[in-house]
């Protein structure tokens, strides 16, 4: 029997990719206040803050998504996509296919259709466009910083107390104390849609850093006891491909998340 496709997640990772990216791009042509230049209308964009607003007071830790496109629906993506296509164009290409992709993933998104339940074809035609389109998105991003389409790339990673993985604060690190957890997970695509590995390494307390070897699992915890205590305790996460090439070192990609651990 072949491996069984997590619908779910494959549209998780595929709409983030997407949020990633209509970010990046509008963020470039309109700079730091985009949103209100993104292409839907002022409701829409009311409905997004008001989804944040609720979402955060069910929160009660850090661990709420701050960027407000992470609200949006996934018709919003669409509508945000197709009203700058020329943005977007080098991406995805032609925009009746993309269209077309994008209308296939929305069915199957639709809650009547889970009830209805999904067919194992339809499970295949879903891993299909989720590859093709964050292949696409990859692929740009690669060829975008390095000229050459051969290097995978982070799409997003985030922790349980409100990191992402751009830029940090670091004049505002999460304060942590023992007995507390830090959980990470790191989402990355390749060019060619090759399967990526994952490594971790935790540096804290002034003791010898833990490693945690490269493996297909992208998610990292650790629990904070006595022996992590420090100032600017952190987490190196890093992602290649199974090429005997990498963009850097053993590595393709990278990036780094810091605490202050406190005693209690």
């Amino acid at each position: 029997m072949g491996e069984e496709i997590n619908v779910a997640n494959l549209l998780r990772l595929t709409e983030n990719a997407l949020r990633n990216l209509i970010a990046e791009k509008l963020q470039e042509q309109f700079g730091p206040d985009w949103i209100e230049s993104c292409g839907v209308t002022r409701d829409r964009i009311t409905k997004w803050e008001r989804a944040k607003e609720a979402e955060g007071k069910k929160l009660s830790t850090g661990n709420l998504e701050r960027r407000l496109l992470y609200f949006a629906d996934f018709t919003d993506l669409q509508t945000i996509i197709l009203k700058h296509w020329q943005l977007f164009c080098q991406v995805f290409g032609d925009q009746s296919e993309f269209k077309v992709f994008m209308s296939q993933l929305e069915d199957f998104r639709n809650p009547n259709a889970h009830n209805r339940g999904i067919m194992p074809f339809q499970e295949q035609l879903i891993a299909g466009i989720c590859g093709e389109i964050r292949t696409r998105i990859a692929r740009f991003r690669s060829m975008k910083q390095t000229s050459s389409d051969c290097f995978p790339r982070i799409d997003n990673a985030y922790d349980n107390h409100g990191l992402t993985h751009e830029k940090q604060d670091h004049s505002n690190l999460p304060k942590l104390r023992v007995g507390d957890s830090i959980e990470i997970v790191v989402d990355a695509s390749d060019p060619e849609n090759l399967p990526l590995e994952f490594r971790f390494r935790f540096f804290g307390g002034g003791n010898k850093p833990r490693l945690q070897d490269w493996s297909s699992e992208n998610k990292f915890s650790i629990d904070l006891d006595e022996h992590t205590i420090g100032l600017q305790t952190f987490v190196k996460y890093e992602m290649r491909s199974p090429r005997p090439y990498h963009a850097s070192g053993d590595s393709d990609d990278t990036g780094t998340f810091f605490y202050d651990v406190l005693p209690l």
